[in-house]
């Protein structure tokens, strides 16, 4: 059967499987026990319609994190005109992701490191060029993305406010900054 994704009640039905969702990770965040019986019953659907909509659970989340991408690429575009310095740079991160925050909560509760990698390779150029990184920067890159998202795990770990995110925004930044002197003591 096609699916109609543009008929509202679709639209409806995907924003209640969605929301159950997210309630039922809420509750216990691992999506291995979660089976697709008990998300249409959280959801209020039956399960031949979840089927209509998803093959399973890892669907769901492959094409939640696919629109999330998509967003955010829009906009890094919209910023890349506008030459930020870094710290504005990871202020609109930031902000987009607490814009998405229980999607996030989801994927950093899982160590799910592949969406926060994308998207930071997203802005890769901006780092770079601001970091003074040399053309091949891949590890300065890595050293810096792992910085970045080990703060990020902290941030979820430890449940800060959104008002201590400056705080995390700043370390990340000199973070980032510092990582191209840290590196060449290195080698």
């Amino acid at each position: 059967m096609a699916k109609n994704v543009g008929d509202a009640r679709y639209q409806k039905t995907e924003q209640a499987i969605l929301y159950a969702l997210t309630k039922i990770l809420s509750t216990k965040p691992h999506t291995f026990n979660l089976r697709p019986t008990d998300l249409a019953r959280k959801s209020g659907i039956t399960l031949s319609t979840f089927y209509r909509h998803y093959k399973n659970i890892n669907e769901i989340l492959d094409r939640q994190e696919r629109r999330i991408m998509k967003r955010y690429r829009i906009l890094i575009n919209r910023l890349r005109p506008k030459r930020l310095t870094l710290k504005q740079t990871f202020r609109h991160v930031l902000i987009f992701i607490i814009s998405h925050q229980e999607f996030f909560s989801l994927a950093l509760s899982h160590h799910n490191r592949r969406l926060i990698y994308l998207m930071f390779c997203e802005i890769k150029p901006e780092i770079c060029t601001n970091c003074h990184f040399p053309k091949n920067c891949t590890k300065m890159f890595n050293i810096c993305f792992n910085e970045f998202y080990g703060l990020l795990e902290k941030w979820h770990q430890d449940h800060l406010p959104v008002s201590e995110l400056e705080q995390v925004l700043t370390d990340i930044v000199y973070l980032i900054e510092s990582s191209r002197t840290r590196l060449l003591k290195i080698n």
